[in-house]
């Protein structure tokens, strides 16, 4: 699954960097990254979660899940400029299908689905302001809101918003005196969650995911 998002990155930015050579033909150098912006995005994400089972009626198992899939929602974010340097904040907000389905390790004729259903994050952004584009890093926090159930029962079914950090990088490119497109990589780490707590089929599942997205903003001034 990674190295479909992988791939998926590549021609987000050969698509961004043939952009940006049509831009120059048609803007000035330079472009006003301050103020307000709003925007669309999509993306695909490629995750993995390690799964620590300790089940009272028999046994302690491990095994291991790579939820995948596509998400789309809205941006929002401020700039500042100062002296070539771009700072700013930006959340976001998607709808998601990210899932994974895996043959249940204590019985192999039923079946254990996790689902993420939305996500969003809160991140800070550095961008060098290169005239009409713009490479920046970016860091934060992400949340997800995640599905766990398991066809072994009734009740086997949990839901919960997950939290954790996130980082990444990204180039974001004028296409209009207004308009930006941008493509970005995000690596987020979720850290432990213990599911169904006080159940004879608890388990700990630790989890990260690898995200590439493209979008486009509408800058306000």
């Amino acid at each position: 699954m990674a190295s479909n998002a992988g791939e998926l990155m590549k021609r987000l930015l050969s698509t961004i960097a043939a952009i940006a050579l049509a831009g120059h033909s048609v803007l000035a150098l330079a472009f006003d990254w301050n103020g307000f912006y709003a925007g669309l995005g999509v993306g695909y994400s490629a995750g993995d979660a390690d799964v620590h089972y300790s089940a009272d009626i028999g046994g302690i198992y491990d095994f291991s899940m790579a939820p995948s899939g596509w998400f789309g929602g809205v941006t929002a974010g401020v700039n500042y400029s100062l002296d070539g340097v771009v700072v700013g904040v930006e959340a976001d907000v998607s709808l998601a299908d990210i899932t994974d389905t895996v043959p249940d390790v204590t019985d192999l004729a039923e079946t254990v689905t996790s689902t993420t259903d939305w996500t969003g994050t809160l991140r800070g952004r550095v961008g060098f302001d290169a005239g009409d584009f713009m490479p920046y890093l970016t860091a934060g926090v992400v949340a997800a809101h995640v599905n766990s159930s398991g066809t072994d029962g009734p009740g086997v079914e949990e839901d919960a918003v997950l939290f954790g950090a996130v980082a990444g990088a990204g180039v974001e490119v004028a296409v209009a005196d207004n308009i930006t497109v941008k493509g970005e990589a995000l690596y987020s780490w979720f850290g432990d969650h213990t599911w169904y707590e006080g159940e004879a089929y608890q388990n700990v599942s630790t989890s990260s995911s690898a995200s590439v997205r493209g979008g486009v903003n509408f800058h306000f001034d």
